[in-house]
């Protein structure tokens, strides 16, 4: 039962709880926060929110409730599932950077995500690194993809690729590395292109090449000739991209992810 009798008493352990305290914090102890830490991710829309995979991990899917892209303007969230990196504040995942997979392409999450510098392939979120003496991307590439522009993205754009090492870690060692998707990051390209010159003399036509931006550049003016062509029937999410090439003005055809801005 309370009684005025208690109150000093009181009054002495309040007191003696705030020295302690004090003397805590003189030595440099402080209470623990929550630790905000940059990660890797998968990231998908679901009916409330996003649910996020953390890549190469075990741990359990989360709910967030929103993506904040502000850092990254050229993502337009949809349906389609992205690997972001960033950071996780209060249920909203703050993206630095985003990447999108090339349509069509099978991969799991079960997938080992890396990132290629040279023949180096580093783990994503665990900083492993394993020498890749080759490279699949069979699983990706189609008859129409611009396969200078996807191996543009892989080695030189830092694109993430989802799939399995080949070879024997114990044994012969890692031989290779089957990638299973790419994904490209956004924005796809580093440059706006240059306007691309349409003149030439009557009876000739434009001729281009095409560069690992997907940029046309001009190549000449030559005389058309009578090219037996067919434009491909591109499939679901990919739409078609043509020009004139050297030397006879015969159309090029390829197929680009239709994210992808022209």
């Amino acid at each position: 039962m309370w009684t005025k009798r208690a109150a000093p008493l009181l009054a002495m352990m309040v007191a003696a709880i705030l020295a302690e305290g004090c003397k805590e914090r003189a030595a440099g102890v402080t209470e623990s926060q929550p630790e905000v830490q940059q990660q890797w991710a998968v990231v998908r829309r679901n009916a409330h929110g996003w649910t996020l995979h953390t890549l190469n991990t075990h741990a359990a899917d989360l709910r967030v409730d929103d993506l904040d892209t502000t850092a990254v303007p050229s993502v337009e969230p949809d349906d389609a599932a992205l690997v972001v990196h960033g950071t996780l504040r209060d249920a909203v995942f703050e993206v630095d950077a985003a990447f999108r997979g090339v349509p069509g392409a099978m991969w799991s999450q079960d997938d080992v995500f890396v990132q290629l510098k040279d023949t180096v392939a580093t783990q994503l979120n665990l900083d492993a690194s394993t020498e890749v003496p080759a490279l699949d991307l069979s699983r990706v590439e189609s008859d129409w993809l611009d396969h200078a522009w996807l191996e543009n993205r892989v080695h030189a754009r830092g694109a993430v690729l989802a799939g399995q090492f080949i070879g024997e870690p114990g044994g012969r060692g890692v031989l290779g590395f089957q990638a299973n998707e790419v994904f490209v990051p956004l924005p796809d390209r580093a440059r706006e292109c240059p306007r691309a010159a349409r003149f030439c003399p009557r009876g000739m036509v434009r001729a281009y090449r095409r560069d690992v931006d997907r940029c046309l550049v001009p190549d000449g003016c030559v005389e058309a000739a009578n090219c037996a062509s067919e434009p491909p029937a591109c499939p679901s999410g990919f739409v078609l991209r043509t020009w004139r090439s050297a030397p006879h003005g015969c159309r090029e055809y390829v197929c680009d992810p239709s994210f992808l801005r022209d």
